[in-house]
């Protein structure tokens, strides 16, 4: 299937974008590409 057939994808919660901030914080000490400002606070 293309992507104009997929349905849009829901909104991600508070915790779920507080626990992807936290698992690109941890993989920023390795990995600098990881570095981005917080997703949480969009």
């Amino acid at each position: 299937t293309s992507d104009r057939q997929r349905k849009p994808a829901g909104t991600l919660t508070a915790k779920a974008k507080e626990e992807i901030d936290y698992l690109l914080a941890r993989l920023a000490r390795t990995d600098a590409r990881a570095k981005l400002p917080p997703f949480a606070a969009e």
